[in-house]
């Protein structure tokens, strides 16, 4: 947590800490690199959940009182180091509860495991195809999103099922089993 609270007094670029993300993802790496490691958040899952909620508690309670204090004080000090123990805590929760929720296998999943790759990299095209148009079609947001989404997925999923059969394709996006 110090570290984390060291690395967000360097400098940043555009209000974000590529100190504080580049620990976070070393930190994060290893992690899963380690069985043990995640075997243990995920029986201490609860507690970083609490350890999480209290976290958040104490800065609403802060924010609400006094401010976001950052800086050099006492205060900005003892504020950063309760808000990237919270940050991290929440992290340690989610990671906890993916592997004890989350880890399990279907037809579905191991089918578009393969998938996964090939339908990112195509996806981008058809969000700004369809946003383009659907935009310009109604000014209802909800819409819009439901819309965008939908066409989206399924024409990316239906794009997907026609590369996977020629050779050509399955190299170019690295399309396996």
């Amino acid at each position: 947590m110090y570290s984390i609270t060291i690395a967000s007094a360097l400098p940043s670029i555009a209000g974000k800490n590529i100190f504080v993300y580049g620990i976070y993802v070393i930190l994060g790496f290893l992690i899963a690199s380690d069985d043990i490691i995640l075997s243990m958040l995920e029986s201490h899952k609860s507690f970083y959940l609490i350890c999480s909620i209290a976290g958040y508690t104490i800065i609403s309670i802060e924010i609400s009182s006094i401010g976001w204090q950052s800086g050099f004080s006492l205060l900005g000090i003892i504020f950063s180091l309760i808000y990237y123990f919270t940050i991290w805590c929440s992290l340690l929760t989610f990671i906890g509860c993916g592997k004890r929720y989350l880890n399990f296998s279907t037809n579905f999943l191991s089918h578009f495991s393969h998938a996964s790759f090939t339908i990112y990299i195509i996806h981008q095209t058809y969000i700004v195809i369809f946003a383009y148009f659907i935009l310009k079609l109604t000014n209802i947001f909800l819409l819009q999103y439901i819309l965008i989404i939908i066409l989206a997925l399924t024409v990316s999923l239906m794009t997907y099922e026609i590369l996977k059969r020629f050779r050509v394709f399955i190299f170019m996006f690295g399309i396996k089993g």
